[in-house]
């Protein structure tokens, strides 16, 4: 097979994917990955119920998820994903570590805004899950705030989450 069958496969298989990903957490545990293209595309919020399903979603399909890049390029970034994905402990994931390695090496094409649980986003644990709530504050209930979402408002959080990114 050659190297442009290989990853328009590939991309298929990626976009098949992605449209298999959960659209919502089902338990507190769930691993979420939000990343945007960074050629001005939208962002996208991804569910996994444990770490090798998120392994999987980040080797083999968020490098093929970029449009414009060339086939060696894209091939030779997924390579490197594979790389970093690896060296992870999956009884203690990095998360910001792994986050930040995975910026640089998808640093032309997909910019990871956030990773972690669903139990870490509603309580604003970082930054990116910060911002997240912000902006769903924002948009839902028309108030600047930060404050960490409560068990109440999981359930409108949920379905308000695949527009984040929109």
């Amino acid at each position: 097979m050659d190297t442009l069958n290989l990853i328009n496969e590939r991309m298929a298989a990626a976009e098949i994917a992605v449209q298999q990903t959960a659209m919502y957490p089902q338990r507190d545990t769930d691993l979420g990955v939000v990343a945007f293209e960074r050629h001005g595309g939208f962002g996208s919020i991804y569910w996994f119920a444990d770490w090798h399903a998120c392994a999987a979603f980040l080797c083999d399909t968020l490098p093929y998820t970029s449009s414009g890049a060339s086939e060696q390029t894209l091939l030779a970034v997924a390579d490197q994903v594979r790389d970093v994905v690896a060296q992870q402990n999956p009884a203690h994931i990095a998360i910001e570590q792994l986050r930040a390695q995975l910026n640089v090496v998808l640093e032309r094409h997909t910019h990871v805004m956030w990773m972690g649980t669903f139990a870490a986003l509603c309580a604003g644990a970082d930054e990116g899950s910060a911002d997240i709530i912000a902006t769903y504050r924002y948009r839902v209930e028309e108030r600047k705030s930060r404050d960490p979402i409560t068990m109440e408002e999981r359930a409108d959080f949920c379905e308000w989450l695949p527009e984040y990114g929109l």
